[in-house]
């Protein structure tokens, strides 16, 4: 019995160290895995958590158009889209699809803003998506009908006349002597008329009782522009100044009398006369290929690139985005910032028609990416608003760059961008000097002392990093 004891014993001695050690094996494995996990990696990621980006204001319904801002902590840069696609980046700083990110986003109708932050090992990362709607302040009324928004107006039934935001019981005549009952007819409108010029426009009605009226207009049935009169009366004018050029308006006359009973007309169209684009005349050699006689895309020269089809140069349009005041020019399909109104007005862009277009349609339109004036056979890659002359075909061919793509642009436009300073070479970053040589940064402290910003690095390969000579690393 004894010896039976014993045996037990040792047994559970036996059990009782294995799970010991098995313990601390698997306490070592723990503590290995939160050590290598955390800190101490060279892919220059630790510590970052790659979140969506948080929109202010946030997703919801409101009345009036909201600027949306985009925030995600960590991130380099910001892709967004409005159209329904999901945005990706295809570099720490640059967008494979949707617009990047640079100012608030003028949300002004039924939209949701997809978006997703870049970070600095290139990746995307989780895709924010905020749904915005818009409805009018007041959505309905006792005795009247709310049109739809932006427009909002309030149209009371018979009997009811608009006090504020309601319709109220329109009160009975008084008075001795057989008084009839109070005013509930809105004015008549009718005989309207246009005359046009190049930038104006008069519009002329009557009622058919003294009225005071106001015509609201723009360049969709959203309108977004009212003027009106200040006098009671049957016959009206309206003289609307500082109207684009070659354009159609659509414009909404309403009119009130001295009881407030409202009235509106229905939706009409105006256009201005004048010419509505510029065309630049061009005389292309070989319409798209390179004009050379020595060298082609594939050519192997190592001097200035050759000039290439001048097609995308013989007509352009101008546009804006809704909400904003910068002015685009469009061309080959292509667009490009205006960056002054010197630029403006030195490019012979006065005369064309800026077209006022939607958020989604200025999306869709892609932005240059190559550019190069007329007479000289340099190209330059354009990215964050900084170019960068392409110092070899060779260079051209190794990103793959269409030379149908290129936008010839004037001098002016040309010297309205600055040559890009700082430059990403595998994880290294280098400034470049006036004598295009290379000055690394060793590290980011000196980076960020010099007051410069990672979303505005502009990565390039081997092979165009090897046209750049390399000087001293940048000390302080």
């Amino acid at each position: 019995m004894f010896k039976k004891s014993l045996i037990l014993s040792f047994l559970a001695i036996l059990i009782f160290c294995f799970c010991l050690g098995l313990f601390k094996t698997q306490a070592s494995d723990l503590t290995g895995d939160l050590s290598s996990g955390i800190g101490g990696g060279s892919g220059g990621m630790d510590g970052v958590v790659k979140a969506a980006p948080t929109a202010s204001p946030a997703a919801g319904t409101y009345h009036a158009t909201q600027s949306v801002a985009l925030s995600a902590s960590g991130s380099t840069a910001i892709c967004y889209t409005t159209n329904g696609t999901a945005p990706a980046c295809s570099t720490a700083t640059t967008c494979a699809t949707g617009s990047l990110y640079s100012s608030a986003v003028s949300i002004d109708s039924a939209k949701t803003l997809k978006s997703a932050a870049c970070y600095a090992d290139d990746s995307t990362g989780p895709v924010a998506i905020d749904a915005f709607s818009f409805t009018c302040a007041t959505a309905s009324v006792s005795h009247g009908t709310v049109s739809s928004y932006s427009d909002c107006d309030i149209t009371c039934d018979s009997g009811y006349t608009l006090s504020g935001s309601s319709c109220v019981a329109s009160s009975s005549g008084g008075g001795g002597g057989g008084g009839g009952g109070g005013d509930i007819s809105a004015p008549s409108i009718s005989q309207i008329a246009e005359t046009t010029g190049d930038t104006t426009a008069t519009i002329t009605w009557t009622t058919n009782e003294g009225s005071i009226s106001w015509v609201v207009y723009g360049l969709t049935a959203a309108y977004g522009t009212e003027q009106k009169t200040t006098d009671y009366k049957t016959s009206h004018s309206i003289v609307l100044t500082g109207l684009s050029t070659g354009t159609t308006y659509h414009y909404q006359i309403k009119a009130k009398d001295s009881t407030g009973n409202i009235s509106s007309y229905t939706d009409k169209t105006f256009t201005t006369t004048g010419a509505p684009t510029v065309t630049i005349q061009s005389t292309p050699t070989n319409p798209g290929t390179p004009i050379s006689s020595t060298a082609s895309t594939t050519a192997t020269s190592t001097g200035a690139l050759a000039p290439v089809s001048v097609t995308n140069s013989i007509g352009y349009s101008l546009m804006r985005k809704t909400g904003s005041n910068d002015v685009w020019v469009v061309q080959n399909g292509l667009k490009l910032p205006v960056r002054s109104i010197d630029v403006f007005n030195g490019s012979g862009y006065g005369s064309a028609v800026v077209k006022t277009v939607s958020a989604s349609s200025f999306n869709n339109v892609p932005s240059a990416a190559l550019i190069k004036t007329d007479d000289s056979p340099d190209v330059y890659f354009l990215e964050n608003n900084f170019r960068r002359k392409l110092a070899s075909i060779e260079i051209f061919n190794g990103y793959k760059l269409n030379w149908n793509k290129i936008s010839i642009i004037s001098q002016q436009v040309m010297n309205s961008f600055s040559y890009a300073p700082i430059y990403k070479h595998g994880v290294d970053i280098y400034w470049r000097d006036s004598n295009n040589a290379m000055h690394k940064f060793p590290t980011m402290t000196i980076f960020t002392a010099r007051g410069y910003d990672v979303r505005d690095l502009i990565t390039i390969n081997d092979l165009e990093f090897t046209s750049f000579s390399v000087g001293e690393p940048i000390t302080n």
